[in-house]
């Protein structure tokens, strides 16, 4: 793999991964999602960029919160609140408030109910596409955090350097 030396090109990279895993580290706490959100302000250097990937990458190991993922939840609806039938109104939030009943404040893998909750999210977007949350890791939890295609080109962050990667 060849490294990125241009920083705009890396940034764009950086960017793009920081959207694909927003909602993954809003749920594991606001004040981590605000501070990164609030990294990517000064992001004018592969120095920063290198100190934002590990800040990244270690909130990544956190666990999840019960409050920060049920905002996440409602967050997300949001995209779907204006065009979801009554039905699944109501299908998001008998699930959502099955969340909240939970006795557990903190977790590292998703309780059977906010799977449900999350299933309930990924059915929308099946019915209503969005771009933006198609490439969601919190919905998408399979897909590899710090790769990302910009521009068809595949992009790694390793490290804290960005890798031009394999073409497919």
């Amino acid at each position: 793999m060849e490294n990125v030396v241009q920083l705009k090109v890396a940034r764009r990279v950086a960017e793009r991964i920081w959207a694909i895993n927003k909602y993954e580290i809003m749920a594991k706490g606001y004040d981590q999602y605000k501070e990164v959100s609030k990294s990517f302000h000064s992001l004018d250097s592969f120095t920063r960029m290198e100190a934002i990937y590990f800040q990244i990458n270690e909130i990544l190991c956190l666990p999840y919160k019960k409050g920060a993922v049920i905002t996440t939840l409602e967050h997300i609806w949001g995209y779907f609140k204006k065009i979801a039938t009554a039905e699944e109104k109501e299908a998001f939030f008998q699930a959502l408030e099955s969340c909240k009943l939970l006795d557990c404040l903190s977790f590292d893998n998703f309780p059977r109910e906010f799977s449900q909750c999350r299933s309930v999210l990924l059915s929308l977007l099946d019915k209503y596409p969005n771009s933006y949350l198609q490439m969601s890791r919190f919905l998408h939890s399979d897909r590899p955090w710090n790769e990302v295609i910009v521009r068809s080109r595949n992009f790694v962050w390793k490290d804290g350097v960005v890798y031009i990667g394999e073409n497919n």
